[in-house]
């Protein structure tokens, strides 16, 4: 039989207690054969330890745990992670009440929390909400 996984899973015809070895329905070699090939398509997808192929589960696994953004990175509620840099994750600290968060090129991690009235015209809802009615 030739192996599906991992692009699907494969089936297997167990032998029953009354089939003999030499059975034509289920043939000893084949069920030998068939297990060996689906063990080798498991083993090259799971890969080994320290494996470089970046299709087995242990290398994405590896980057995973080396690109992962660890939460000791956020010390207080309202904390955001943002870009500092190229694959590099730094904290913002909540800003305060009222401010807004302003794009800004020159603040070390790229943004900074600003006054309304400074970032972006402030905008009152209750009066707009008023000039609808």
């Amino acid at each position: 039989m030739a192996i599906n996984y991992p692009t699907s899973l494969d089936t297997f015809t167990n032998p029953g207690a009354s089939d003999l070895m030499n059975s034509t329905g289920v043939p000893h070699a084949t069920q030998h054969s068939d297990i060996n090939d689906a063990v080798e398509a498991i083993q090259a997808k799971v890969g080994v330890n320290s494996s470089t192929a970046s299709t087995s589960i242990d290398k994405r696994v590896a980057t995973l745990e080396t690109a992962e953004i660890p939460d000791t990175i956020i010390d207080a509620k309202g904390d955001l992670i943002v870009g500092s840099a190229d694959d590099t994750a730094a904290r913002q600290a909540v800003g305060t009440n009222g401010y807004i968060l302003t794009a800004r090129s020159t603040a070390t991690n790229g943004v900074q929390w600003e006054a309304a009235s400074t970032g972006a015209a402030a905008v009152d809802p209750i009066p707009l909400i008023l000039a609808l009615s």
